[in-house]
């Protein structure tokens, strides 16, 4: 990410000696069919329910929590919707005690830790992805599960946090929000939710974003010609 490369050269390592190959994925394995998105659907019991997904560890830079907040704020607003978390980790106790708390247990599916070809199945599912971060997390990282949900196709609120808004631009593959921001967070997957055309459009472009610019074959020839360079 530009972030590390920013602490390399901070450390005195030479800036030209310092390329930046962001992370990736391979867009066959996230393709779902709309058969197998009506059967996983079928599965989880969502019927005609608006899914919002994530998907990885539920870690505390992760700010699991932000997502109950934000599905209770949609059902203030008459807006039920599913929360799909597609893995695990330290932080599911709370989550689940903050759902409880709120009366949101029966909007709230845990599928536990999966196998990565699990995974597209159950991004197939979703309508819309989300990417949290606590607003204190730092900004080193390039988080695969966002190349992953916009191979899927989803349209995708993020928090505006690293390397994040080169591939979430608000308006052509999904929303940003402000770290922290229940509200605004509410209010992107509101808008995802209310307009399917647009989302699907949203989801159209993400998955050609990621197809032009974040897949592992390309990184593959990239890591090839700077081999080549310093040889």
């Amino acid at each position: 990410s530009e972030e590390l490369k920013r602490w390399l050269v901070g450390l005195g390592v030479d800036e030209e000696r310092v390329t930046v190959v962001a992370n990736a994925v391979d867009p066959r394995r996230f393709e779902v069919t709309p058969q197998e998105r009506a059967a996983v659907r079928r599965r989880l019991d969502v019927n005609g329910t608006p899914v919002v997904a994530f998907a990885g560890t539920l870690k505390p830079w992760h700010d699991p929590t932000i997502l109950v907040r934000a599905v209770g704020l949609l059902r203030e607003r008459g807006v039920v919707t599913r929360l799909l978390i597609v893995g695990d980790g330290p932080q599911r106790p709370a989550v689940e005690e903050l759902a409880h708390e709120r009366g949101l247990d029966s909007l709230l599916t845990f599928t536990g830790a999966v196998a990565h070809d699990e995974v597209r199945s159950y991004l197939g599912a979703a309508d819309v992805a989300a990417v949290t971060y606590h607003p204190e997390t730092g900004r080193y990282f390039s988080p695969l599960k966002l190349y992953e949900y916009l191979a899927a196709g989803l349209p995708v609120v993020a928090a505006e946090l690293g390397e994040i808004p080169h591939c979430v631009r608000a308006g052509e593959t999904g929303f940003l929000y402000p770290p922290g921001d229940a509200e605004a967070l509410a209010d992107g997957l509101a808008a995802l939710i209310a307009d399917r055309e647009r989302a699907a459009a949203l989801g159209r472009n993400g998955r050609e974003h990621v197809m032009h610019h974040h897949t592992w074959a390309a990184n593959a020839r990239a890591v090839v010609e700077l081999a080549e360079q310093a040889a």
